[in-house]
């Protein structure tokens, strides 16, 4: 991730907190970390999945199944087998 990079995530994450507690009136710290890491969360799996396609030493179709899981939440067909 380039310096550029983070610091526009910085900023989504940012309006993300704002949003949340404008829109619901309610200034908890959970709430605010919820907001942020909706928007980080995806960037973070893509990040780690790419990881996942060249480390470890695993090669071919399973990487590519490790990394769809991980794209996916853990959620996906690909994380059941």
């Amino acid at each position: 991730m380039t310096e550029q990079e983070r610091e526009e995530l910085i900023e989504q994450m940012a309006n993300a907190i704002f949003a949340s507690t404008h829109s619901n009136g309610r200034y908890t710290l959970a709430n605010m970390a919820r907001a942020a890491l909706a928007v980080a969360e995806p960037v973070i799996r893509e990040q780690c999945a790419r990881i996942a396609e060249k480390s470890f030493g695993i090669q071919g179709r399973y990487a590519l199944h490790i990394a769809a899981a991980i794209r996916e939440g853990g959620e996906g067909r690909h994380a059941r087998g």
